[in-house]
């Protein structure tokens, strides 16, 4: 570098370090840099240690503060016929496809959910040693829907494959 841009780089170091406002840009310039640069780092050697931990309950606290009156209706209903369709998987001996049960009301059948017996017309769609085409089949037949069953079975193999890792970081947590 010519010396004439040594001294031009001075004089405007100079210049915003006495001037309070290209200090504060500049300082939040770099702050936001370290913070762009430094947290995930620092997620990434969380996640590998295992420390990470979140509040579930604060974050849900957090975010129904900021929904309307209709929207936390809304939100407890469809909680609610989580819950019943929980309970019916469970009843009929489906313990282990809750999840698809759920999967399907989320995705395609939410709308259908205040037809009447919902859960019950949802629950007799399952059977044992059924494929997800099977399944998909009598859910369209049921309640008149194009659900694909690829579409279906993408998201489940997601789910499932989460599933199945969540069980095993288990297994090793436990000593097993």
């Amino acid at each position: 570098m010519s010396i004439s841009a040594v001294a031009l780089l001075k004089k405007a170091a100079i210049a915003a370090a006495t001037d309070r406002k290209v200090l504060k840009a500049v300082g939040g310039v770099v702050l936001g840099i370290v913070i762009i640069i430094a947290m995930p780092v620092v997620a990434v050697i969380s996640v590998f240690n295992g420390t990470v931990q979140v509040d579930t309950s604060a974050l849900q606290q957090r975010i129904e503060a900021q929904l309307t009156s209709d929207q936390q209706d809304l939100l407890k209903d469809i909680e609610t016929t989580m819950y019943d369709i929980e309970d019916a998987m469970n009843d009929a001996g489906f313990a282990d496809r809750v999840k698809e049960a759920q999967v399907l009301y989320t995705l395609s059948l939410y709308e259908y959910a205040d037809g009447e017996e919902f859960v019950q017309r949802l629950t007799d769609c399952f059977e044992e040693d059924q494929t997800d085409d099977e399944l998909i089949s009598k859910v369209n037949k049921e309640f008149k829907t194009n659900i694909l069953p690829e579409d279906f079975t993408n998201v489940m193999k997601n789910i499932r494959l989460s599933d199945v890792s969540s069980d095993s970081s288990a297994e090793t947590e436990s000593g097993k």
